[in-house]
């Protein structure tokens, strides 16, 4: 990843622990405009702007950096799944993904994955979320967020598989984390 890409990086991993950074971050001269646009893309879907933000990256030009095309379409996937517009959520976010594993951008490759997972979810289509789950605990979660993500994840998985006692172990993790760091 080069120094372009890292600060972009940073913004977007600031952008999950505090919004005021990603919303300062749109002025910053480092950033390119397709990134701004991306950033804001994200803000979007947190205002559920989906349509805005499909309006808007759809139109963009592909970006010649595998990690910034890689945010591009998984910001692409987010909305679309939360339009319920499910087959082109999973093509989007497995282009996403593909291109992370490329730059070897494991952070942002569990993101991608854990969106996937819960397309799959919303589609209750058990065998492609065990393959996503799967890639997240290969993965690793690399902070306290994406841990309680995956724990998420699998309470889903063992619930719709109706292994009651598995799910209630997950819960009970996901309860004592919650307790234990306050979110």
């Amino acid at each position: 990843m080069n120094l372009k890409e890292k600060t972009f990086a940073k913004v977007l991993i600031d952008f999950n622990s505090d919004i005021r950074k990603a919303k300062l971050a749109l002025s910053d001269k480092r950033l390119s405009a397709a990134e701004k646009l991306i950033l804001q893309g994200h803000l979007f879907i947190r205002d559920n702007k989906n349509t805005e933000v499909i309006g808007a990256l759809q139109g963009l030009n592909p970006s010649d950096s595998q990690f910034i095309e890689a945010h591009r379409v998984m910001v692409l996937g987010s909305a679309y799944n939360n339009l319920t517009r499910f087959n082109e959520a999973k093509e989007h976010l497995e282009k996403a993904i593909t291109l992370f594993q490329a730059c070897r951008s494991q952070y942002f490759s569990f993101h991608a994955s854990f969106t996937l997972f819960w397309v799959h979810a919303n589609l209750e289509d058990l065998e492609p979320m065990k393959l996503e789950l799967n890639r997240m605990e290969r993965i690793a979660p690399q902070d306290k967020k994406q841990h309680l993500k995956l724990l998420r994840s699998r309470f889903c998985c063992f619930q719709l598989s109706d292994e009651e006692t598995s799910a209630q172990k997950a819960l009970t993790e996901i309860d004592r984390r919650v307790i234990v760091t306050g979110k």
